[in-house]
């Protein structure tokens, strides 16, 4: 009986440290950090920053930004080369991503059209531009937008990168659903809208990263309708 029990136990353990078991432990411990200290990490950096004699108030969205860059890009490479794995194998990388030009630029001129008519929503301009002083200066909000590229890359290589082609191996198609409710679950904080559309966006978006073998066209379609947003609102105000 005791043989059986450590035979049960070995086996779970197993299973645990496995690469899929770490790219999920090490993913919850990543997005629990996000959400439990969201608000705090950032008090670490300064309120407003100087560079090149410009001056940069309301600093801590792009320390907000870079936090997320840190565990949610630089943390998830670190285990894929201690695991002596390539990143380009995690969707860094767009050998196959010609043959799907078509529906690349068929999806960018669709989401580009909808994300000007939802810009429209009141909901949606509370929280569009994140970085609020960047509606008084045209010169700081272009600078928000540039770390915005950044962040928004280590985003869509966490979920359509790391989780997606992390799990891929094990279960298949079903990998696009895992990383799904992870994905819908960090909109918490946007509009109800986005919120459910996330949801279809993710399965979109998981489909497209594993008939590409690439994260880049989905940030390159994440990016569509994120930055033109920001602008779209500005343009409505």
């Amino acid at each position: 009986m005791k043989s059986i029990k450590e035979n049960f136990i070995i086996n779970y353990i197993k299973d645990f440290i496995s690469f899929e078991g770490v790219v999920l432990i090490s993913s919850t411990i990543i997005l629990t950090t996000i959400v439990a200290f969201s608000g705090r990490l950032e008090l670490l950096w300064p309120e407003s920053i100087s560079v090149f004699g410009l001056n940069i108030p309301g600093f801590r969205i792009f320390a907000w930004m870079i936090n997320q860059v840190i565990l949610l890009l630089l943390f998830p490479i670190i285990i894929l080369l201690f695991y002596k794995k390539s990143p380009r194998a995690f969707g860094i990388q767009i050998k196959e991503i010609g043959k799907f030009w078509y529906f690349i630029i068929g999806a960018s001129i669709f989401i580009i059209i909808l994300t000007y008519f939802v810009s429209k929503g009141s909901d949606f301009k509370e929280v569009y531009p994140m970085y609020k002083y960047g509606l008084q200066d045209f010169k700081l909000l272009l600078i928000y937008e540039l770390v915005f590229l950044i962040y928004l890359f280590s985003w869509e290589f966490f979920f359509r990168g790391y989780l997606l082609f992390g799990m891929e191996k094990k279960f298949g198609n079903y990998t696009i659903l895992i990383q799904l409710v992870p994905f819908v679950l960090m909109h918490y904080a946007k509009p109800p809208l986005e919120i459910y559309s996330s949801i279809l966006g993710g399965i979109i978006l998981g489909v497209v990263a594993l008939r590409t073998r690439s994260m880049v066209p989905c940030w390159i379609l994440h990016l569509l309708f994120s930055l033109p947003m920001d602008f779209f609102v500005l343009l409505n105000q």
